[in-house]
């Protein structure tokens, strides 16, 4: 179902794009579209999808650069990996994280060796607008991403000490089966193509995310 609804969709929206003669059609991908690549991961690694919502994604990719390549339809991927910020819904992990912190529960969690590489949406909405109509960027995948691997625990602990209660039991939860270990990006190409750079610190920015939370819980 996961990957039929990515499918239909995008043949759907590509289309409509075609008949407009839109001058752009950018599709967001995902970092799970990498699988288990070695990071920091480049454009050019080959893709490895270990879930169906991670083959749609990249089925997603081949087919618009194959629009791109036949001259049909201009086309960018980017290729978001994890963005976090106010107004997430509590099935992701940071806003999980928080909640659990700020209610002082117990909660579970993996031993947090994994290593992420998390973008703030400002800096994610600075990408994506300089992607737009940029020729530069027509047909080609492109990584939005800090670019800074944090492990897991470190977040953990970040957010538990910020708001100074909570306690997370390490340990508690599996790591998945297929766990990437380590997925951060090499983010020279957005930095050449969309003259872009992130430009929120984590530690800043997890804080006013944190208090967001508070006032709007």
């Amino acid at each position: 179902l996961i990957f039929d609804n990515h499918i239909k969709s995008l043949f759907t929206l590509s289309k409509y794009a075609m008949r407009i003669k839109a001058k752009c059609f950018v599709q967001i991908g995902s970092s799970d579209e990498y699988g288990q690549n070695k990071s920091p991961i480049k454009e050019s690694a080959r893709e490895s999808p270990l879930s169906p919502y991670a083959l749609s994604k990249l089925t997603s990719t081949h087919y618009l650069q194959q629009c791109y390549e036949k001259g049909i339809l201009n086309t960018v991927i980017i290729r978001p990996f994890l963005v976090y910020g106010e107004r997430q819904g509590k099935e992701r992990f940071l806003p999980y994280l928080i909640d659990n912190c700020l209610q002082d529960r117990e909660f579970k969690v993996t031993l947090g060796e994994q290593i992420r590489d998390y973008l703030y949406v400002k800096d994610f909405n600075n990408a994506l607008i300089k992607t737009l109509n940029n020729e530069k960027a027509y047909g080609e995948i492109i990584n939005v991403a800090s670019g800074i691997p944090i492990f897991i625990k470190d977040v953990i602990s970040e957010v538990n000490k910020i708001i100074g209660k909570g306690k997370p039991i390490y340990g508690g939860i599996d790591y998945r089966d297929n766990e990437s270990m380590e997925l951060y990006a090499d983010i020279n190409k957005a930095k050449l193509l969309l003259d872009w750079e992130p430009k929120y610190d984590f530690k800043k920015t997890i804080q006013k995310v944190i208090a967001w939370y508070y006032e709007n819980e």
